[in-house]
């Protein structure tokens, strides 16, 4: 189960969501709009790197963060985005080659 996204749309579901895992002492690491680039960078490399096994993301997270995922091998939408653009451009990070 390594390299699997967790995704929602509303940052209040976010909460909602970081709080449950917390309490679970799961694996988690959490990337939203409000951290700084470095945190971000820093939630980014340790998904990559197999140090946490879920990425807990939110939609604002991608829009002003612009952060940069690869390795994605899993995604589990908790909501879907808003943005078309976002589930496609999610949907391609398990299938690069299929150009979606």
């Amino acid at each position: 189960l390594y390299h699997t996204l967790i995704f929602t749309s509303s940052y209040f579901d976010f909460i909602k969501l970081k709080w449950f895992f917390k309490v679970k002492n799961a694996d988690v690491t959490f990337l939203h709009e409000h951290m700084e680039d470095v945190e971000a960078l820093k939630a980014r490399n340790w998904f990559e790197y197999e140090r946490s096994w879920f990425l807990l993301i939110s939609e604002w997270a991608l829009v002003f963060n612009k952060v940069d995922l690869w390795y994605v091998k899993n995604i589990i939408f908790y909501t879907l985005p808003e943005a078309t653009e976002i589930t496609k451009w999610l949907l391609s990070l398990l299938n690069p080659e299929a150009g979606l």
